[in-house]
């Protein structure tokens, strides 16, 4: 983060909602990932550097464990705002889903953001996702999409299921183009997305589906994914 004394102020809960958070524009033909139920990078699992204005603020950490047609993701994110070198913001968020097929079929979170606390849980009853948390308890639609960016299926859905809240947020997603991004195993062609709505943020796919980097603006300091996990 920012150290000296002309930082900006810490983007507290702005930084923990725009990051994970958690009607799709028509895409042209180009730009449409190649057909995949999750595209889970299998047995890679991944890891992410999260940059504010170039400082280091922690880490985003996906592991993905295949049992014959279940899936279990298991997302750890640690950060920590510091100015003048001591720490004024952090934020710690667990989350398990499993995915039976391409459906979710269970989720549990936990979220500190800054001392607030919030819990997510899920499970699917008949063609329903029923959600309990902080927010409050309903049934969410069963092709429900969460916030945990790993899928790029979340493309073109028209609201996501927030995995820090548990709430459904608008959303839309265009296409933006095709640019190389930088990975531990050397430069690869991305697709570019744009995110708008109750999330705001642009996420970058490689052509085998694998997310490989994400940005966004908080407070007016640019917040970057830097991959440093599995090779595209």
């Amino acid at each position: 983060m920012d150290h000296g004394a002309t930082a900006p102020a810490p983007p507290r809960g702005d930084l923990a909602r725009r990051t994970l958070l958690t009607g799709g524009a028509a895409m042209a033909a180009g730009l449409l990932l190649p057909a995949r139920s999750l595209a889970a990078p299998g047995d890679h699992d991944i890891a992410f550097r999260v940059l504010r204005g170039g400082d280091d603020i922690g880490t985003h950490r996906l592991d993905f464990t295949w049992v014959g047609n279940r899936l279990d993701v298991r997302i750890a994110v640690d950060l920590v705002v510091t100015f003048a070198g001591i720490p004024v913001f952090r934020f710690t968020h667990r989350n398990h889903e499993t995915w039976e097929g391409d459906r979710l079929v269970a989720i549990e979170t936990t979220t500190d953001d800054d001392g607030k606390p919030y819990v997510v849980h899920g499970r699917r009853v008949g063609d329903a996702l029923r959600i309990r948390s902080t927010f409050g308890d309903y049934d969410a639609p069963g092709g429900v999409i969460p916030s945990s960016y790993w899928t790029p299926r979340l493309i073109g859905q028209t609201q996501l299921l927030d995995t820090r809240s548990g709430k459904l947020l608008p959303v839309a997603s265009r296409g933006l183009g095709q640019e190389m991004v930088d990975t531990p195993s050397g430069p690869v062609r991305a697709t570019r997305y744009h995110i708008d709505g109750e999330i705001t943020l642009d996420i970058w796919y490689a052509a085998n589906g694998n997310w490989v980097k994400l940005a966004f603006t908080a407070r007016g300091s640019e917040v970057t994914y830097r991959l440093e996990g599995h090779a595209a």
